[in-house]
């Protein structure tokens, strides 16, 4: 019997998204991270994963982007429970390094780390704009995409399996708004719980999440390697991974 994966998704993002690469790989579980409590997320993804494993027993953890930051959770939280870690253009935590200005979504995440209210009212604002003009926020979100990635976003269905992702953040904003806010707290002493192997790979043109956190990442936790995927983007790496997936 082959081994389960537990899938993470990035935020924004959706379970959706592992079809990527134009298929759903094989046993693979898809954890719902804006389904999850927004007062304990942590503690309702680590319910949600218990009850996965009651029935497919021990479990690879995959984590893309900031989903990389449930994963590494679970690994430290369940340790006899999960049997290596992947992680795809790994979101590191921002007290790794100086990361922030480097970052696609740096508005967002300095608004999250100065006040609730103005993070609700932010993303209030976002979901706005995304109801009337989805078109526009998107080609916004890719602005600063190296040319494959643009490449990528010009077929139909990456299009939209990303928009839907976006929309779904948007709409489950509570969840979204707590994730973001464990984001840009201090989670580093996490890191140094997790024991199991880890994969982490990183595009060298990601435009979203800069390379130095892969490397801070790699640096910083006990059992990593790192293959770096020259040419690929953010979303571009998550699709070769998926490509290779079964």
């Amino acid at each position: 019997m082959s081994l389960g994966t537990f899938y993470c998704h990035g935020l924004p993002g959706w379970p959706g998204e592992i079809e990527l690469a134009g298929h759903r790989p094989k046993g693979w579980a898809c954890a719902d991270l804006l389904g999850c409590d927004p007062g304990d997320p942590i503690g309702d993804l680590l319910n949600r994963f218990d009850a996965q494993c009651a029935t497919s027993g021990l479990m690879r953890v995959t984590g893309f982007s900031l989903g990389a930051m449930a994963a590494l959770h679970l690994a430290a939280r369940r340790p006899d429970m999960v049997t290596d870690l992947h992680l795809i253009a790994p979101a590191a935590p921002l007290t790794l390094g100086q990361f922030l200005p480097d970052m696609a979504g740096a508005q967002v995440f300095r608004v999250a780390r100065s006040s609730a209210a103005r993070l609700r009212f932010l993303l209030s604002m976002q979901a706005a704009a995304t109801r009337v003009a989805p078109g526009i926020v998107l080609r916004a979100m890719i602005s600063t995409a190296q040319p494959a990635e643009r490449a990528l976003f010009r077929n139909d269905p990456a299009r939209r399996i990303v928009t839907r992702g976006l929309r779904q953040a948007l709409t489950q904003r509570a969840a979204y708004a707590a994730w973001l806010r464990l984001y840009v707290s201090d989670w580093r002493p996490i890191l140094r719980d997790v024991q199991c192997r880890i994969e982490i790979r990183q595009g060298t043109e990601d435009a979203w999440v800069p390379p130095a956190m892969a490397h801070a990442l790699l640096d910083a936790l006990p059992n990593a390697g790192l293959t770096e995927m020259p040419g690929l983007g953010h979303y571009g790496a998550l699709q070769a991974h998926l490509a290779d997936a079964e």
